[in-house]
């Protein structure tokens, strides 16, 4: 298992920890990968619940469910993020189909019962398994992920 400040097994990302007293809280990594000439870019988007029954705040990253979007998929993220449009779909989500597991990421902005930015990712895993993850994001959070994935955008695209 990793410490809460160790995500060295990642590659550069910008991560959010957000733990608590009753080990419900969750870990956020996003990391951009460049287009290149045989592959396109992606961002990769992963959530690690709390572990429960640490002394000291730890995530479970082998139980994080990881998420990989197009261009397309950023782009509805970031209507978000602008305040274009208050969640994704109409609240209804992205639906990811990968390896046989079949995951649903909503993105949202909210108000009540705190102003910031809900991030749930559902996966129902090839195996069967269920996992449920999710994040809130203050508003300063929000708008640093907001900057940071406008400005890798053209290396998503172009591979700059």
């Amino acid at each position: 298992m990793e410490t809460m400040n160790d995500n060295t097994h990642r590659r550069p990302a910008l991560s959010f920890y957000h733990a608590n007293g009753k080990g419900t809280g969750s870990a956020l990594t996003v990391a951009l990968e460049k287009a290149t000439a045989d592959c396109d870019g992606r961002l990769l988007v992963g959530l690690a619940p709390q572990e429960s029954d640490a002394a000291f705040p730890r995530f479970d990253w082998p139980r994080e469910v990881c998420v990989s979007l197009g261009v397309v998929d950023v782009c509805l993220l970031l209507q978000v993020l602008r305040g274009e449009t208050e969640s994704v779909a109409d609240g209804k989500g992205l639906y990811i189909v990968r390896d046989g597991d079949r995951i649903r990421l909503c993105f949202r902005h909210m108000v009540e019962p705190i102003n910031g930015y809900s991030l749930d990712v559902y996966a129902l895993l090839s195996g069967g398994e269920e996992r449920r993850v999710g994040i809130v994001l203050s508003s300063a959070e929000a708008l640093g992920l907001c900057a940071a994935v406008e400005g890798g955008m053209a290396a998503m695209c172009f591979g700059a």
